[in-house]
């Protein structure tokens, strides 16, 4: 199975985000879904197999209606899993059953749990921002341009 596209949404306000992930096998495309909750960890996971290009083009489409989705990676689908798995072992929650099938789609490597900090994630994040775009002036000016 071939990953055609991963969209993830950011976390909305009760602290949920999901992730779309489109498989292509063979002639056939299927829809890999995850949803994660901040403080709970991984709450659902499903695949729905044998879609056409049309099924998940609707599919998406209504998706995307909902939710604000960004183009994601499968190595963001990983971090996401591995940092709310760590919440799941916190609250000695097991993982919903459909997780395995999802991770055996979309990852090619095994996931464990691992709470990404607050530190490293800023630093990931600010990586690929140019220097010039993180100067004070340059935040005091996106952040009041923010405000229209």
């Amino acid at each position: 199975m071939q990953i055609a596209s991963v969209i993830a949404s950011g976390c909305d306000g009760a602290g949920a985000q999901s992730v779309f992930v489109t498989l292509k096998r063979g002639r056939k495309l299927a829809l890999a879904s995850l949803l994660v909750k901040q403080g709970f960890g991984v709450r659902d996971a499903w695949i729905r197999e044998d879609l056409s290009r049309r099924a998940i083009d609707q599919l998406l489409g209504e998706i995307e209606y909902y939710i604000d989705g960004f183009d994601a990676s499968p190595e963001i689908v990983q971090a996401i899993v591995a940092h709310r798995l760590a919440d799941n072992l916190d609250r000695q929650a097991p993982p919903p059953f459909g997780l395995v099938q999802f991770l055996e789609a979309v990852s090619p490597v095994q996931i464990r749990p691992d709470r990404v900090s607050t530190e490293t994630l800023i630093a990931a994040l600010l990586a690929d921002v140019p220097a010039e775009r993180q100067s004070e002036k340059a935040v005091a000016a996106a952040l009041a341009a923010s405000k229209l």
